[in-house]
This record gives C-alpha cells, sequence and structure tokens, in this order.
C-alpha cells in the first residue's frame, strides 16, 4: 500500500502539514492496523524530502517498510546533463545508513 503525500497525512494550524510528530503517530497506528488485518501487507510512504527526512518515516521499524528516495531521480538527471557524478555522491553521502 503506497500513502503518496505521506508528510501531508496530519494538519496544525500555523504550519505546512509537512512532517508533522503526530503524522509519524498516525503511520505507527496505520502498521499497527494493516499487520494485523494483513500481515503480508508492505507499507510504503511515499514523501518528497531529504534523505535524513525520508529515513524518518521507518520510525523504529514500526511505521512504513518502504520509502523510496524520490530525490534520487533528480539528482540521476543532474549528473546526466552536467556529465558529472557529483550530484549522486552528495545525494550518497546525504543518505543515513
Amino acid at each position: 500500500l503506497c500513502l503518496n503525500g505521506a508528510a501531508y497525512l496530519t494538519e496544525q494550524e500555523g504550519t505546512s502539514c509537512e512532517h508533522l510528530p503526530q503524522t509519524h503517530d498516525l503511520l505507527k497506528e496505520f502498521r499497527r492496523e494493516l499487520s494485523a488485518a494483513f500481515p503480508d501487507l508492505v507499507l510504503q510512504a511515499g514523501v518528497n524530502a531529504s534523505p535524513a527526512q525520508a529515513a524518518r518515516y521507518f520510525g523504529s521499524g514500526d511505521e512504513c517498510h518502504l520509502v523510496p528516495q524520490s530525490t534520487l531521480a533528480q539528482q540521476l538527471f543532474l549528473a546526466l546533463q552536467q556529465e558529472q557524478s557529483r550530484p549522486l555522491e552528495r545525494l550518497l553521502e546525504q543518505t543515513p545508513a
């Protein structure tokens, strides 16, 4: 199950509503309920975020199973256009282990 726009699942007045702490609480609840009903289901968070911010959507193994690196495509095309690998290297340097 892919939750595109997962960073905006909750709202809070006075914010951009992006990457809020309560979003992670909601994802943990989704994961718990979905895993109980559908043990083989894989939950994917679709977020456009830096590698470190995107990694937060794994939680402590209790949020999403998959978090695609959406900025990879952008950096790949930039690297191709510049004919240099540096954009990809920078992205990999920013990616948590």
